[in-house]
C-alpha cells in the first residue's frame, strides 16, 4: 500500500473500512523514518503514543456509523501550540523542558475528532526572527524551508503527515507553504481560536494549516473553526463552515 495522497483520500478509505487507523498511521511512520533524518522537521515525535491511540481507534471505528471529519488522521502541530503532557518549547532555550498543563483549544478539538498527533514541528524562536531551527527544505536540503512554521511545512512537503498546524503573524504560513510546495490555509482572523498558542502579535496572529489540497484545507477549517469563549477574537463569531468541493466541480 502507498500512502494516500490527501487527507480526503485517507478519509474515504477509513469510511469504507478499506484501511484501519493503524495501517494509515504506519504509512506515515514509514515516511517519517525515511525523510526525517535529512529534513529534521520535528522537535518532538511521539510515535509510540500515536500507535497506541491508533490501535484504540481500530476498535472504536467498528462502533461508529459516521466518522468525525479528522478521525484517525495523522497530523503534526507547530511547537508554539500548547500540548498537555508534551513538551512545548517555542523553539527557545528559555522554555526548554516546558510541559504545558493544558492543551490549546485547537488540540482539544482535534482530540475530540480522534485525530492522531504524531508530534511537534519545529519553529523559529517564538515564531519570530530568532534562532532558526535545523529544518531543511523538503525538496532541497541546501535551501531554506521558510519560517516561522518551518517544520510544519517541511513535514508536509516530505509527506510525513496528512496535515500540520502552523501559525502566521505576517507570512509564517504562506511563505513556508510556497517554499515546500504545499497548500496553506490562513483563516480569516478570529475564525480559529488562538487560546493556548504563544502570541507573537495578538491582533495579527492566526492559526492555520498545511495540507495537500484546497479540499483538505476546507476539511481542517471546518473541524477547527467556531466560537471559543476563551478567545476574545473568536468568542462571538458564529460557526460558518466552508463548502467542500472537489476541483472537478470547477470549470474555466
Amino acid at each position: 500500500m502507498t500512502s494516500p495522497d490527501t487527507l480526503t483520500a485517507a478519509r474515504a478509505l477509513l469510511e469504507s473500512r478499506s484501511i484501519s487507523p493503524s495501517e494509515l498511521l504506519q504509512e506515515y511512520v514509514r515516511n517519517i523514518e525515511a525523510a526525517e533524518p535529512q529534513v529534521k522537521a520535528w522537535k518532538v515525535l511521539r510515535l509510540d503514543e500515536a500507535r497506541e491511540q491508533a490501535r484504540a481507534l481500530d476498535r472504536k471505528i467498528s462502533t461508529l456509523q459516521q466518522l468525525p471529519l479528522l478521525f484517525g488522521i495523522p497530523y503534526g502541530a507547530k511547537d508554539i501550540i500548547c500540548t498537555q503532557g508534551i513538551p512545548t518549547e517555542a523553539g527557545s532555550r528559555v522554555l526548554q523542558g516546558h510541559i504545558p498543563d493544558e492543551d490549546a483549544t485547537v488540540i482539544k478539538i482535534l482530540k475530540g475528532q480522534d485525530a492522531v498527533l504524531l508530534g511537534k514541528t519545529t519553529t523559529t524562536e517564538f515564531a519570530n526572527l530568532g534562532n532558526p531551527p535545523p529544518t531543511t527544505n523538503a525538496w532541497n536540503a541546501g535551501h531554506t524551508p521558510g519560517g516561522s512554521s518551518s517544520g510544519s511545512a517541511a513535514a508536509m512537503g516530505a509527506r510525513m503527515a496528512l496535515f500540520t498546524l502552523g501559525t502566521q503573524t505576517a507570512g509564517s504560513i504562506s511563505r513556508p507553504a510556497a517554499f515546500n510546495g504545499v497548500t496553506a490555509l490562513k483563516a480569516t482572523f478570529g475564525r480559529i481560536s488562538k487560546t493556548g498558542v504563544y502570541p507573537c502579535g495578538r491582533s495579527l496572529d492566526h492559526v492555520g494549516a498545511f495540507t495537500h489540497s484546497v479540499e483538505d484545507s476546507a476539511l481542517v477549517f471546518n473541524a477547527l473553526s467556531g466560537p471559543d469563549p476563551t478567545d476574545e477574537a473568536t468568542r462571538y463569531l458564529p460557526y460558518q463552515p466552508l463548502s467542500i468541493r472537489s476541483h472537478k466541480d470547477y470549470t474555466l
